[in-house]
């Protein structure tokens, strides 16, 4: 890792800005897997109601990104992060508290979810558009790798340490953890001394503001790789939000795992996570970034189907259910690296929030809609032919990513044809 990261690490406002971000995804990892089990344990939740709150979470990235994006290119991306982090604290930390006056019902976290969503939306955007201020182009592959890496070490303490936390103080107080990580978050990005270029008046301004919203889809569709890229990307994102809406359940009634061992098992697959991180952050350019892509996402595929067909004895259950965390972390964190490169070295500067922000809308936005069919299909055909759309549909996606121009896709390719105005 530190071969392939000197460059940035050499950065200060960078340094500052990875370990906000470590902190934050570190209790992003808890909110992970305490705030299901908050519906679970502490509200008795079925599996329809599990995917609804998997749904309220991921909602606003569908109805609100493309708007967001035009926000993000028209205001200081630091500020807007540092107010949406303090608005994520609150909100995250409301939770605990109406637990302790046995107020919390699940549409309490319905609400949460949705609104702690819609803030991520805009962090995220604004995120992807900020960190090619801090290091220049030809850092970003090194820093999407150096971020992710830590990010990965955030998953892996994060789920194992709200495990534990959950068995000893129930799961809504183990949230207050998320809260905590965001305000370090927010101390991290008020300490960056670099100040972001003003843009010029003619990309902000003069625009009308559904013009710029369909200007970030139309630029996004323009280029026949990236647009193959979002699509594929977000069939994937769809089915594992299906995947994901039963499986605390399949793991926790299924299987029987505990608290602390579905912890265990999410820590693992971000030792494979981590492992991704390093890999791509090493290999950087001597791999096709498309081909990457497609490899990457096979492993995760291959995660994902390992899960609905584990069986034998209990314990050899819960060692498939941990090699399969560790082979789809693994793959799916090198395909994400790699993907988010390449939106990002093929979109000026100006546009990047619109980009951005059209790529979720199919990357993220929906979700929600695999969350619902999770839930329904869970709750009518059980929780194990879920998983099986749900990988089924993974390994479809796959297919059509390698049959599309991703496949052929250079580095030079994308640099010397980005997406244009």
């Amino acid at each position: 890792m530190k071969a392939s990261s000197t460059g940035v690490l050499s950065n200060r406002d960078f340094l500052k800005f990875w370990i906000g971000q470590t902190v934050s995804i570190f209790g992003s990892g808890v909110t992970f897997i305490a705030l299901p089990l908050t519906a679970m344990y502490a509200l008795h939740a079925s599996a329809f109601q599990m995917g609804l709150l998997r749904a309220a979470g991921e909602l606003p990235y569908l109805i609100m990104s493309l708007f967001i994006g035009v926000m993000v290119d028209r205001v200081r991306r630091k500020t807007l992060m540092i107010a949406v982090d303090l608005g994520r604290a609150v909100l995250i930390g409301a939770i605990p508290a109406l637990a302790l006056f046995r107020l919390l019902n699940i549409y309490d976290l319905y609400v949460a979810a949705v609104a702690v969503g819609g803030l991520s939306v805009m962090f995220d955007t604004a995120n992807q558009a900020y960190l090619p201020t801090l290091t220049g182009r030809e850092e970003l592959q090194k820093a999407n790798s150096a971020i992710q890496f830590t990010f990965s070490l955030g998953q892996i303490s994060g789920p194992a340490v709200a495990g534990l936390l959950v068995s000893l103080l129930t799961a809504p107080v183990t949230l207050l953890i998320d809260a905590v990580s965001y305000l370090v978050s927010a101390l991290s990005l008020i300490s960056i001394k670099k100040r972001e270029p003003i843009m010029e008046k003619s990309h902000v301004a003069e625009r009308k503001i559904f013009r710029d919203v369909s200007q970030g889809l139309q630029v996004l569709f323009r280029h026949s790789v990236i647009r193959s890229l979002t699509l594929a990307m977000g069939g994937i994102s769809m089915f594992f939000s299906a995947f994901l809406s039963v499986y605390f359940l399949y793991l926790g009634r299924g299987i029987g795992l505990t608290a602390s061992l579905m912890g265990f098992v999410l820590a693992i697959g971000a030792v494979g996570a981590t492992i991704g991180a390093i890999v791509t952050g090493r290999i950087g350019g001597r791999l096709a970034p498309g081909m990457a892509v497609i490899i990457g996402e096979s492993f995760f595929a291959v995660g994902a189907w390992l899960v609905p067909l584990a069986s034998g004895t209990h314990w050899l259950e819960v060692a498939t259910v941990t090699v399969a965390a560790l082979v789809a972390f693994f793959g799916g964190t090198s395909a994400f690296i790699v993907s988010t490169t390449m939106l990002q070295k093929a979109t000026p500067d100006h546009l990047l929030g619109r980009v951005s922000a059209a790529s979720k809308t199919f990357l993220i936005g929906l979700n929600p809609i695999g969350a619902v069919i999770g839930g329904v299909v869970g709750s009518g055909w059980g929780l194990r032919p879920t998983l099986i759309i749900g990988a089924s549909g993974i390994t479809v996606m796959v297919l059509w990513l390698l049959l599309s121009p991703v496949r052929s896709t250079s580095e030079r390719q994308l640099t010397d044809q980005p997406l244009c105005h």
